[in-house]
Protein backbone atom coordinates (compact mmCIF):
# COMPACT_ATOMS: atom_id res chain seq x y z
CA UNK A 1 0.00 0.00 0.00
CA UNK A 2 1.05 3.86 -0.74
CA UNK A 3 1.83 5.75 2.93
CA UNK A 4 3.04 8.18 1.34
CA UNK A 5 5.69 9.95 3.65
CA UNK A 6 4.55 7.62 6.66
CA UNK A 7 2.30 11.12 7.72
CA UNK A 8 4.80 12.38 9.81
CA UNK A 9 8.28 11.84 11.51
CA UNK A 10 9.52 8.40 12.73
CA UNK A 11 6.76 8.07 15.67
CA UNK A 12 4.29 8.51 12.87
CA UNK A 13 5.55 5.89 10.50
CA UNK A 14 5.49 3.41 12.86
CA UNK A 15 2.00 3.48 13.73
CA UNK A 16 1.84 4.01 10.05
CA UNK A 17 3.27 0.09 9.38
CA UNK A 18 1.60 -1.11 12.17
CA UNK A 19 -2.10 0.06 10.62
CA UNK A 20 -0.88 -1.71 7.46
CA UNK A 21 0.63 -4.75 9.25
CA UNK A 22 -2.95 -5.05 10.89
CA UNK A 23 -4.52 -4.45 7.71
CA UNK A 24 -2.96 -7.15 5.77
CA UNK A 25 -1.05 -5.44 3.37
CA UNK A 26 2.22 -7.42 1.45
CA UNK A 27 3.60 -4.02 1.55
CA UNK A 28 3.94 -0.82 2.27
CA UNK A 29 5.95 1.93 0.01
CA UNK A 30 7.58 4.97 2.17
CA UNK A 31 8.62 8.08 0.66
CA UNK A 32 10.68 11.30 1.70
CA UNK A 33 8.25 14.15 1.25
CA UNK A 34 8.17 16.86 3.85
CA UNK A 35 4.63 16.64 5.77
CA UNK A 36 2.14 17.52 4.49
CA UNK A 37 3.74 16.07 0.72
CA UNK A 38 3.02 17.04 -3.02
CA UNK A 39 1.39 15.35 -5.29
CA UNK A 40 4.34 13.16 -6.97
CA UNK A 41 3.77 14.62 -10.33
CA UNK A 42 4.54 18.53 -9.53
CA UNK A 43 7.25 20.50 -9.30
CA UNK A 44 9.11 22.22 -5.78
CA UNK A 45 8.24 18.77 -3.69
CA UNK A 46 10.49 19.61 -0.46
CA UNK A 47 12.25 16.87 0.80
CA UNK A 48 12.94 16.02 4.60
CA UNK A 49 17.10 15.75 5.93
CA UNK A 50 18.91 13.07 4.81
CA UNK A 51 19.06 12.06 8.75
CA UNK A 52 15.07 12.18 8.71
CA UNK A 53 14.56 10.10 5.89
CA UNK A 54 16.87 7.12 7.47
CA UNK A 55 15.22 7.41 10.34
CA UNK A 56 11.61 7.14 8.98
CA UNK A 57 12.73 3.84 7.04
CA UNK A 58 14.17 2.23 9.96
CA UNK A 59 11.16 2.96 12.37
CA UNK A 60 9.27 1.32 9.50
CA UNK A 61 12.25 -2.12 10.02
CA UNK A 62 12.04 -2.23 13.27
CA UNK A 63 7.78 -2.22 13.44
CA UNK A 64 8.39 -4.89 11.01
CA UNK A 65 11.03 -6.86 12.83
CA UNK A 66 9.35 -6.48 16.00
CA UNK A 67 5.81 -7.93 14.62
CA UNK A 68 7.56 -10.91 13.23
CA UNK A 69 5.87 -9.47 9.55
CA UNK A 70 6.95 -9.96 6.43
CA UNK A 71 5.69 -7.29 5.11
CA UNK A 72 8.11 -5.79 2.10
CA UNK A 73 9.41 -1.82 2.54
CA UNK A 74 9.42 -0.03 -0.87
CA UNK A 75 11.55 2.98 0.40
CA UNK A 76 11.34 5.95 -2.44
CA UNK A 77 13.16 9.32 -2.70
CA UNK A 78 12.03 12.14 -4.66
CA UNK A 79 15.58 13.72 -4.03
CA UNK A 80 16.60 13.70 -7.43
CA UNK A 81 13.91 16.65 -8.51
CA UNK A 82 14.29 18.42 -4.63
CA UNK A 83 17.92 17.82 -4.49
CA UNK A 84 20.14 16.41 -6.78
CA UNK A 85 20.62 12.87 -8.41
CA UNK A 86 23.95 12.16 -6.39
CA UNK A 87 21.72 12.64 -2.78
CA UNK A 88 19.17 10.70 -4.52
CA UNK A 89 21.32 7.58 -5.17
CA UNK A 90 23.03 8.28 -1.84
CA UNK A 91 19.30 7.98 -0.23
CA UNK A 92 18.57 4.84 -2.20
CA UNK A 93 22.17 3.08 -0.80
CA UNK A 94 21.02 4.49 3.14
CA UNK A 95 17.54 3.27 2.67
CA UNK A 96 18.65 -0.05 1.42
CA UNK A 97 21.32 -0.02 4.66
CA UNK A 98 18.59 0.33 6.77
CA UNK A 99 16.58 -2.65 5.57
CA UNK A 100 13.92 -1.25 3.07
CA UNK A 101 13.27 -4.34 0.79
CA UNK A 102 13.21 -1.96 -2.37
Amino acid sequence: GDADNGYGNAMNVKRTVKGYIAAGFAGIILEDQVSPKACGHTQGRKVVSREEAVMRIKAAVDVRNESGSDIVIVARTDARQALSLNEALYRSRAFADAGADV
